[in-house]
């Protein structure tokens, strides 16, 4: 959903990991931590790259299957850089 505001990778990444449980060990860095679905950690977990490697993946399909969306992304962009020349402001 964020995508046509023009959402980045980072951002949309935080949107899923806030969707999530983290898996805390002792002496890991926040680049090492790892997240459930669930508090319980017998279930599957992913860490910080493989929700990159998600996001990344539906971006692509995205802007490779979903036509419309790519030019509603495109549209709302030319507008806010009309916006911008002309001073006014985006609300």
């Amino acid at each position: 959903m964020t995508i046509t505001y023009n959402a980045s990778s980072n951002s949309m990444k935080d949107y899923v990991i806030a969707n999530l449980y983290k898996i805390k060990e002792e002496n890991l860095t926040q680049a090492e931590y790892w997240y459930s679905a669930s508090p319980n950690k017998s279930e599957p977990t992913i860490n910080i790259k493989d929700v990159f490697l998600l996001v990344s993946s539906i971006k692509e399909v995205i802007n490779k299957d979903f036509d419309k969306i790519k030019k509603l992304t495109k549209y709302l962009k030319n507008v806010a850089n009309i916006l911008n020349i002309l001073e006014l402001p985006i609300i």
